[in-house]
């Protein structure tokens, strides 16, 4: 109901999330592998991967299918680290939100596409990768189905 759970206790060591991951269902490999790291480095390939703040986002928007649910796991965070904060929004009810104040800007975020690109050309392995839709999804009787933020 809520969209968002919060698991304590898990054991604070790599391969943890994916075996919870996998007691929920079959785990969807992406272009990063199964289960993949963020960790700042001096040859970051996106915002994640520095010290900058990341403003709210939707990961994988530019595959045709996204995940439906994604498991994040903290393997360190102490007293030397500094941020490391996520903030979690429901992006239906933003939407929802939209349509009752802004209905004209609303509809515009639902027939309007925007493009969402992937592109890692210069990485070892090379990744370009894109899909199109509007940032809300409606269905056939204009209920609400997705909300696709990911601001470049």
């Amino acid at each position: 109901e809520r969209g968002v759970v919060l698991v304590h206790g898990a054991p604070a060591e790599p391969g943890a999330v994916t075996r919870l991951a996998r007691r929920i269902g079959p785990v969807q490999p992406q272009i990063y592998g199964e289960a993949w790291d963020v960790v700042t480095s001096e040859r970051a390939i996106n915002l994640a991967y520095t010290g900058e703040p990341l403003g709210p986002h939707m990961d994988l928007c530019y595959y045709e299918s996204p995940p439906g649910l994604q498991l994040l796991h903290c393997l360190r965070f102490d007293e030397s680290i500094a941020g490391g904060e996520s903030t979690l929004i429901d992006a239906f009810a933003v939407a929802r939100a939209l349509r009752r104040s802004q209905p004209r800007a609303f509809a515009d975020l639902a027939r309007i596409p925007a493009t969402f690109l992937k592109d890692h050309s210069d990485r070892e392995e090379p990744v370009l990768m894109s899909y199109q839709r509007p940032h809300i999804s409606l269905g056939p009787g204009g209920e609400l189905v997705g909300v696709f933020w990911s601001p470049p």
